[in-house]
């Protein structure tokens, strides 16, 4: 019944009703909004409010992240992304820094194969920007990535590539979490 009666409603009326259910959901639950955090992504993007879906679909990701839960983190800010690059206008930079998560999310979650994809991504949104310190950490976190996938060689040349970037750069801690890579990847590579 409930499906006939929406079935029943013009776009508009859904998408009316999808915004009501979310406001009345942020206004009930205004003290426990994280356990909400799910609904909410679904009601704004029903309701064709973007950003508030993209709001409440990173904040539940990182929370699914604070969890334990890297997949199910990783799949709000997949569909965060996909939200955010079909927007009238794209924000690049967002999109960068949510690739960024997603290259982070990838690693904890030991699915390389999606890493690898999303940061090589980042790293052409990145040189597309021009934003070298972007770019270094996605190069990193690709070496990151193969490292976990056991691709020594490989998490070698982009942890060097990395390096060579960084060339430059005031922050130092982006060189001294790449030479730390460098560690890791050898010794996985010894063992």
């Amino acid at each position: 019944t409930r499906d006939v009666v929406y079935d029943s409603l013009t776009f508009a009326n859904r998408r009316e009703l999808h915004l009501r259910v979310a406001q009345a959901v942020e206004a009930l639950h205004a003290d426990r909004l994280p356990e909400f955090f799910e609904v909410l992504a679904h009601h704004y993007r029903e309701s064709a409010d973007r950003e508030k879906a993209i709001t409440y679909l990173m904040r539940n990701g990182d929370r699914l992240a604070r969890e334990y839960s890297p997949e199910a983190a990783l799949q709000n800010y997949l569909r965060a992304i996909d939200l955010m690059r079909n927007a009238p206008q794209p924000d690049n930079r967002s999109i960068l820094a949510a690739y960024q998560r997603v290259g982070e999310l990838a690693l904890a979650a030991g699915r390389a194969d999606l890493g690898f994809e999303k940061m090589r991504l980042a790293a052409d949104l990145a040189e597309e920007l021009g934003d070298r310190r972007a770019l270094v950490m996605a190069v990193t976190l690709i070496g990151r990535l193969a490292t976990k996938a056991n691709r020594f060689g490989e998490a070698q040349r982009h942890l060097t590539r990395a390096l060579e970037l960084s060339e430059g750069l005031t922050d130092q801690t982006l060189r001294r979490d790449i030479l730390g890579s460098m560690g890791q990847t050898l010794a996985r590579n010894a063992e």
